[in-house]
């Protein structure tokens, strides 16, 4: 499948999430595009042009590129498995957190942000919320709306050129989770509905950052030290085994951190303390 490059061709991918992303990931290498055609609106990976596969036991995001077109009939996506459904709304709900923490990246870490973009996908999560609170009262309208959420949220990693409009603590939770599965052979639980799961868990933090106020926060960080890389890595060792080699490769930032960057770190978290309190604000 990797060696059609001289073939011209348009790749189908008839399915949902997995099926789209390695339909992604096969087309972007044989350098050929590709048209989704989602069977079950189940997650937002079908505008988006990353792909989050798992390789050797280990979840990686990987660029891609996006669908040239995506045929989504309202028909196939409302009779698909109410899981399937469930693992929808799931995903959707995972950006109140992700949005959230990308606004946290930018103040705290000077992570580039677009507030057009984080906007377009807070209003994609109050669509699916709207249509939670009567769902079932009109069924095809209400995957209607899920399944264009869905595609919006895909559409505004493409244009971010990344994962963060969509993707943030809940989504690292969620693979998490899946990796944990996978080295013990246990069943694997369908993307949205970890995800789901893992924003409440989210969102339970950004509570705390709710009710604390300034002097208790500048309290708290006076006495936090940065953590020890060596007891980290003896963690990550312990924890993930054979696959301990990516997770240090993907975690080098905070096992590199100087203590001049932590303290700065912490500076800036008590001069925004109000705009990091605002940001909890938006989380449920």
């Amino acid at each position: 499948m990797l060696n059609l490059k001289n073939v011209d061709q348009i790749f189908l991918s008839i399915g949902s999430g997995t099926m789209t992303d390695l339909v992604r990931f096969i087309s972007y290498h044989n350098r050929s595009p590709f048209i989704s055609l989602p069977t079950a609106p189940s997650v937002d990976a079908y505008a988006s042009s990353g792909s989050a596969l798992t390789i050797g036991r280990f979840k990686y995001h990987i660029d891609l590129h996006a669908p040239i077109a995506i045929f989504a009939n309202l028909g196939i996506l409302c009779a698909s498995p109410r899981p399937m459904i469930a693992s929808g709304f799931g995903d959707m709900f995972g950006k109140f957190t992700a949005v959230a923490d990308w606004k946290l990246a930018h103040l705290i870490l000077n992570e580039p942000y677009d507030d057009l973009i984080a906007n377009r996908s807070w209003r994609a999560v109050q669509d699916c919320v709207s249509r939670a609170r009567i769902l079932g009262e009109n069924w095809e309208e209400d995957i209607r709306v899920l399944i264009s959420a869905l595609i919006e949220s895909g559409l505004c990693m493409r244009d971010a050129g990344h994962s963060r409009p969509a993707s943030g603590s809940e989504h690292h939770l969620s693979h998490f989770w899946e990796m944990k599965l996978l080295r013990e052979g246990r069943p694997t639980i369908i993307h949205g509905v970890k995800v789901g799961i893992a924003t409440l868990y989210a969102s339970k933090y950004y509570e705390l950052i709710k009710q604390t106020d300034q002097d208790h926060a500048i309290s708290l960080l006076n006495k936090s030290r940065k953590p020890d890389p060596e007891a980290e890595i003896h963690t990550i060792n312990s924890v993930y085994g054979q696959i301990a080699g990516q997770i240090k490769e993907a975690q080098a930032p905070p096992l590199n951190m100087t203590d001049e960057t932590f303290e700065q770190i912490k500076t800036r978290i008590i001069t925004y303390w109000g705009e990091i309190q605002k940001i909890a604000a938006t989380v449920p």
